[in-house]
């Protein structure tokens, strides 16, 4: 092979990652960088809420009033604090901050009964009690008093710190540093990613946000500083 035929493949192998870079390039979406912190910074703050709900200790019940077996009737003072007080409204609150296909996955998880063909697996969270006299008529949400609790640690984000981190296609990634303390009190600071897409009615995140202290990465840190 000449030089001449040489030079010509290597060209045209540059230009051939050029385009693809390119290419894929073009693939991601353009965002406003002010547009997206803003949006991220206002959907988190109604995402604590809600994580809180769903994966924390969740609403708090009373037990002076109506009662369904394990399901007890939920606090009212509470449900004022947290900012709905039907089911229905909890869903719209959802579907206010999370994309249409995380808002449906919470539905399918903690607001039906998830069952298998050995039985119930998983009993729904929260339920509507209704009038049986004024039928439609929503009464309370009734608390299941034993579910399953993934999110115990307390989790203080540095909202200051939220910065874009990526794009990919559709899909904007911002990164929030939080302080995350476990119930024993200990403390380490964790980055948290979050994704966001922008559907129809605006941005919408699309991935858990939230983390769980981590005793791994406590062992980690120490190793680096026997370093």
């Amino acid at each position: 092979m000449s030089k001449a035929v040489r030079a010509l493949v290597l060209l045209l192998s540059v230009l051939a990652i050029a385009v693809s870079t390119l290419s894929l390039a073009s693939c991601d979406r353009r965002y406003d960088e002010g547009e997206v912190l803003s949006n991220a910074t206002r959907l988190l703050k109604q995402a604590e809420v809600l994580n809180e709900v769903y994966y924390g200790r969740g609403i708090q019940y009373i037990t002076t009033g109506y009662r369904d077996g394990n399901y007890y009737e939920a606090d009212g003072i509470h449900l004022s604090l947290l900012g709905f007080s039907t089911i229905r409204e909890l869903e719209n609150m959802t579907r206010e901050t999370f994309t249409k296909g995380y808002s449906e996955q919470i539905f399918d998880t903690k607001l039906s009964v998830i069952e298998d063909s050995t039985g119930i697996q998983h009993m729904t969270r929260y339920y509507q009690r209704y009038d049986a006299g004024n039928v439609g008529e929503p009464i309370c949400i009734m608390v299941y008093s034993e579910p399953t609790v993934s999110l115990t640690d307390k989790i203080e984000y540095d909202y200051s710190s939220m910065r874009v981190s990526g794009v990919r296609r559709q899909t904007v990634y911002v990164t929030v540093s939080a302080v995350v303390t476990n119930e024993e009190g200990k403390s380490q600071t964790r980055d948290v990613r979050i994704s966001l897409i922008e559907e129809d009615d605006g941005w919408r995140i699309d991935s858990p946000c939230y983390v769980s202290y981590s005793d791994s990465l406590d062992r980690y840190n120490e190793l680096e500083n026997k370093k």
